[in-house]
């Protein structure tokens, strides 16, 4: 008699792989569904998928290292659809919308993200000529307050 699989469908994984999800947060998300796999499980049909490719975002995510407890964080999850848009991959269009919207709204306010390990994401205003290089919302951690303010 077969098992019955526990992991949700190959398509539920890669929906969650395009939306930049790391193996972990995949697993920690099945765990909070009440679906117990090991972190091992998920890797394995991952890649027997062939998802096994690291997404970056460096562009769009530029600080480093990035606190795990601030991988959810809404600017977070924004700016990774920012870097999807950005690279022409499909992003579900209640995503997109939520990113318009979210754009639209730094935009007006005149604001860009930045970042602290201790802090998290937060917006700050930008500044001409040193905030959101390449039209993408950010305070690059390079520039005089970058990731400390």
């Amino acid at each position: 008699m077969a098992r019955r699989r526990k992991l949700p469908s190959d398509e539920v994984l890669r929906g969650w792989r395009a939306e930049g999800l790391t193996y972990r947060q995949i697993h920690r998300r099945l765990a909070e569904q009440g679906i117990e796999v090991s972190f091992s499980s998920v890797s394995v049909a991952l890649s027997r998928m062939g998802s096994t490719e690291r997404v970056r975002y460096d562009d769009w995510l530029p600080w480093s290292p990035i606190s795990a407890r601030h991988n959810d964080a809404w600017e977070a999850t924004m700016l990774r659809t920012g870097a999807r848009l950005a690279r022409g991959q499909d992003v579900p269009e209640r995503h997109r919308t939520s990113f318009r919207r979210w754009l639209t709204e730094l935009r007006e306010a005149n604001q860009v993200v930045a970042y602290s390990t201790e802090r998290g994401f937060f917006l700050v205003d930008a500044r001409d000529g040193l905030d959101a290089p390449n039209g993408i919302p950010i305070r690059p951690p390079d520039s005089p307050g970058g990731a400390t303010e």
